[in-house]
């Protein structure tokens, strides 16, 4: 178990701005590997993780509405003041749950909240054996209309 959670805080699958890739992130070295060394099926991982969120983020969910309602109020007051994406780092367990997501703040707390919900909802099945994590996504901010 010891050695699995030092093993998965290694590596991450990088998707920012449709190029994928991968990196370690864990404490013990910072490693980047290129988008053609990466498996093929950790970059098919990534990119049905990133279309599941960025669904769920445009889905009408309670957390969805949460996360719009905080942008668009954002946006009211300074519409700099929001980023149009954010990356973000998600720990998928064996069965395909999501176990943890980290980013860096939107700036306004409900925004905040309702990403959070709605990432730990998302599903895009079990990851590829021996895939290192976080998986690392740049997702679109698009306010519902």
């Amino acid at each position: 178990m010891q050695r699995n959670r030092l093993t998965s805080a290694l590596v991450a699958s990088l998707l920012c701005g449709g190029t994928y890739g991968v990196c370690s992130t864990g404490a013990v070295a910072q490693q980047a590997v290129s988008p053609t060394q990466a498996p093929q099926a950790w970059i098919e991982f990534a990119n049905k993780l990133r279309m599941a969120a960025e669904s769920a983020i445009a889905s009408k969910s309670a957390a969805a509405q949460r996360l719009h309602d905080g942008l668009r109020n954002a946006r009211a007051n300074d519409a700099q003041q929001v980023p149009s994406s954010i990356v973000v780092s998600i720990w998928i367990g064996s069965a395909g749950t999501v176990e943890r997501v980290a980013f860096k703040s939107i700036g306004v707390a409900p925004a905040d909240d309702g990403l959070r919900d709605v990432l730990q909802r998302v599903s895009a099945g079990a990851p590829p054996s021996g895939m290192l994590q976080p998986v690392r996504l740049r997702l679109k901010l698009s306010a519902a209309n």
